[in-house]
């Protein structure tokens, strides 16, 4: 069975910052940047983008893989302490 292609556009806010947290998880990076460039259209500041959906999905990824997002600037991914 082919899998389903799934329309970001068609996401409202919540469901499309959702979709980001499980695409990161599933580490696909072209829904990714799609998401972000469609969060941007739709009038997202760049720091909402980055912490509602790119930072908080980070973060759920860093919680269930025993790594977690640094947010300096500097960094990426630093073991938990």
């Amino acid at each position: 069975m082919a899998a389903v292609e799934l329309d970001l556009r068609s996401l409202g806010y919540d469901d499309l910052a959702q979709q980001m947290h499980d695409d990161l998880y599933d580490g696909m990076k072209v829904e990714i940047e799609e998401a972000v460039h469609i969060l941007l259209e739709r009038n997202w500041t760049p720091y909402r983008t980055l912490t509602e959906g790119l930072a908080e999905g980070m973060r759920v990824v860093g919680s269930t893989s025993g790594t977690v997002f640094c947010s300096c600037g500097r960094c990426c991914w630093l073991p938990m302490r």
